[in-house]
């Protein structure tokens, strides 16, 4: 498993196969956005199911 985070000692960071630490929320949305446009590149298809499922999680937890 592959974890984003801002923290390297966190109970994620602990429990993933990857991490890629990114300090400060701002450079966390800039990270996932590179992410997302490399596997867009990529996978399109298996992206866009993901990214989908992901929005679908954060509407749902949007305050």
């Amino acid at each position: 498993m592959v974890a984003l985070t801002s923290y390297a000692r966190s109970s994620l960071s602990d429990t993933s196969t990857h991490v890629l630490v990114a300090g400060g929320q701002d450079i966390v949305f800039a990270a996932v956005d590179a992410l997302t446009h490399t596997l867009m590149a990529l996978r399109p298809t298996a992206a866009r199911r993901h990214l989908d499922f992901s929005a679908d999680i954060t509407a749902d937890h949007a305050y």
